[in-house]
């Protein structure tokens, strides 16, 4: 199976006078009836890809003429329109239409580091009823029809899922209790996400990290421990060292009526190959095969 790998890179950020190299993904993508090519952060976080019309203003004529007057989506609280309009990542993966973030992006200044502009987020919604592999190490993805068996053979697997919404879940076990998180692409830096109530029954409950994040737009402050108990992802230990929490109580409510221990991003599985099936709804963990020989 010829697999079409997607080159991705990272940006880093400095946070609180540090500096993160790997905080989010991009991946450069065309919308062909707009004339536009740029980079986008690939952010399973977010139900829905969009735009951000701050960074698209040159082009909002055509945009308008686009947008699809019967649909609308929500995004961080923002009734946002549809359009119209493909999203091209390579000839095999392409969305129909995405959202406009009205009011969000910082314009010109929004270039990343291999001076792309940047455009929009992809969301999870390019992953629907299909497989997602991320190859860590050498720093590319797919977006299949199924998993080559080469991964799944020697794979750590554990249940996915879907949330209404779109949100994708996983279970893993702390001290042999399983445990579900989300899963987000968009949140690098941190091992695991939790709030305060949970935090204290995963960590020695001591602070010993603190950093003020952005996320979306908006400042929010997060608060580190260490990880105590035995995390594991199927029959593999899951390298989680640092715990963090954020103390507001719409995040913990979201936690509790979801039933999640919190949010998981990239940062256990840098070294690895990943894939998520939404098709039989798996998440799979494994060598890539630029560290074990495996096919390519």
């Amino acid at each position: 199976m010829t697999i079409p790998w997607i080159p991705f890179v990272w940006e880093g950020v400095e946070i609180d006078g540090r500096r993160f190299e790997k905080v989010g993904l991009f991946v450069k993508g065309e919308l062909p009836e707009l004339g536009l090519s740029g980079a986008f952060q690939f952010d399973l976080g977010a139900p829905n890809s969009v735009l951000y019309e701050n960074n698209v203003l040159s082009e909002r004529e055509k945009i308008n003429a686009h947008i699809d007057p019967d649909r609308h989506i929500v995004v961080n609280g923002v009734e946002c329109p549809m359009i119209d309009t493909p999203l091209v990542l390579n000839p095999q993966v392409a969305l129909d239409q995405l959202g406009l973030f009205l009011g969000f992006g910082d314009g010109d200044v929004d270039v990343t580091s291999d001076g792309f502009p940047l455009l929009g987020t992809v969301g999870a919604d390019v992953v629907n009823e299909k497989c997602l592999i991320i190859d860590f190490p050498q720093q590319r993805l797919a977006i299949v029809h199924e998993v080559p068996e080469e991964f799944v053979a020697n794979a750590a697997i554990a249940p996915l899922q879907r949330t209404p919404s779109g949100h994708i879940l996983l279970t893993f076990t702390v001290d042999g209790v399983d445990k579900r998180v989300l899963f987000d692409t968009g949140s690098s830096i941190f091992d695991l996400m939790t709030d305060k109530e949970q935090w204290l029954e995963i960590t020695w409950g001591e602070v010993v990290d603190t950093l003020e994040i952005l996320s979306w737009g908006q400042k929010q402050m997060v608060y580190g421990g260490v990880a105590r108990g035995d995390f594991r992802l199927g029959h593999v230990a899951l390298p989680l060292n640092t715990i963090y929490r954020i103390d507001d109580e719409g995040w913990a409510q979201f936690n509790r009526s979801h039933d999640l221990l919190g949010l998981m991003g990239n940062a256990p599985f840098l070294g690895s190959l990943i894939f998520l099936d939404l098709v039989r709804g798996r998440f799979g963990v494994t060598s890539s095969p630029g560290m074990n020989g495996a096919p390519n």
